[in-house]
This record gives C-alpha cells, structure tokens and sequence, in this order.
C-alpha cells in the first residue's frame, strides 16, 4: 500500500538535502570571491610596496606600506 504521508516525507527530506547543497556551494563561490578580491586589493599600488634585505641572513622579504619610524643604533663617544 502506497503511504502518501511517507512519500511526502521522502519529498520534503530531498527538498531540504538539495537546498543545504546550493547553500554550501554558495557559501563556498563566496569565501571564493572574498579571497580573490582581498588578494587583488593587496596588490594596489597605494600601499607602495617595499622591500628589506638582510644581507648577514641572504633573505628579502616584502611589506606593505612606508614605515611609520625607523631607528638604528651608533656609537657615540664608546656608548649605544
């Protein structure tokens, strides 16, 4: 005997399975779309990359922005 509350149960469940689909998919284009467009922003000209050397450790690494301050230590009259 055919169960028409069952087969309605059966529906619903797909229903569901197949919009929990969709909205991971979606979520996930989205997290997509969000890192490209994150990564394309890193590489805007206005935050005038520079580089820094070491020549002691042979490394090159790059930053975003100017520094905001600098310093650096010399002797003066035998002192740091």
């Amino acid at each position: 005997m055919f169960d028409c509350h069952k087969s309605a149960e059966v529906m619903l469940y797909g229903h569901n399975l197949i919009f929990m689909q969709i909205k991971q998919i979606m979520l996930r284009n989205l997290f997509i779309i969000l890192g490209a467009l994150l990564t394309l922003s890193a590489c805007s000209p206005t935050l005038d990359w520079r580089t820094v050397r070491s020549d002691d450790l042979l490394y090159e690494a790059l930053y975003p922005g100017k520094p905001s301050r600098a310093e650096k230590s010399i002797m003066f009259d035998g002192q740091n």
